[in-house]
């Protein structure tokens, strides 16, 4: 990436104005927004009209900027947020509220940005005892996979999966909305920096040698709470509607 490249507000102004000069209300977001950025970081945008015939998401390349950027209408920009809530990954609600309402802060995006906030201040909904079990038994599955695993390859593999299924088990039963990928350590420190150090301590080892024995202990300190380890006793019965005549 060039180091002359526009500054992200900027860039962000041209944009809406060569590519969405009528939406209703546009939004920066982003690591460029929160200070995060790298030499690497993109323009994240969220584009509201009055209407569309349908949401869409955009990349493409302005001035050696990456943009992505997040089209929607208020009917769909709800239903994603419904979505992201189910999933208790509050994407879209996050770019709007900590966003930058673009060329300037109108009553509607300030309405929307208020809106989005006390979504996220809701937190999620709380995981059914169905779900509990579900997510005790797949990672109770993950760590006997990690007690012998046939190779330090196929220890990181099951590791990785360990790390966004653990975390999520420990974020949705603090009722904290929770994340995947990269994001991952951010919203642990963010939620306990303890046990953030756990999970770095843990997977760190993991990785590096394959030694697993800090995820297992990590892993049941997290689940004892909630029943620990799960497996005899299981069962999760398909809906009816499974099947084919």
């Amino acid at each position: 990436m060039s180091k002359d490249r526009l500054p992200p507000a900027r860039a962000a102004e041209e944009i809406r104005q060569q590519k969405f000069p009528d939406c209703k209300a546009f939004f920066l977001s982003g690591s460029v927004v929160s200070g995060e950025a790298t030499a690497h970081s993109d323009l994240d945008l969220v584009v509201i009209y009055d209407s569309l015939e349908a949401a869409w998401r955009e990349s493409f390349l302005y001035k050696d900027w990456p943009v992505e950027a997040f089209v929607h209408d208020p009917a769909t920009f709800k239903y994603f947020l419904q979505m992201d809530g189910q999933a208790a990954k509050p994407f879209l609600a996050g770019m709007v509220a900590k966003g930058i309402a673009l060329p300037v802060a109108s009553e509607y995006s300030l309405a929307l940005q208020a809106f989005c906030q006390k979504h996220l201040d809701d937190g999620p909904a709380e995981l059914s005892e169905n779900e509990i079990t579900r997510r005790r038994y797949g990672i109770s599955d993950l760590i006997d996979d990690l007690r012998a695993p046939r190779s330090h390859a196929e220890a990181m593999a099951s590791g990785a999966r360990l790390l966004e299924g653990l975390s999520d088990f420990y974020l949705r039963r603090q009722r904290l909305w929770t994340t995947d990928g990269k994001a991952i350590f951010r919203r642990l420190q963010d939620a306990d920096e303890k046990v953030c150090k756990q999970f770095e301590s843990a997977f760190k080892m993991l990785f590096s040698t394959g030694d697993a024995s800090l995820c297992i202990a990590l892993t049941e300190e997290i689940l004892q709470p909630s029943g620990g380890f799960l497996f005899a006793g299981y069962r999760h019965v398909a809906p009816k509607s499974w099947r084919l005549e």
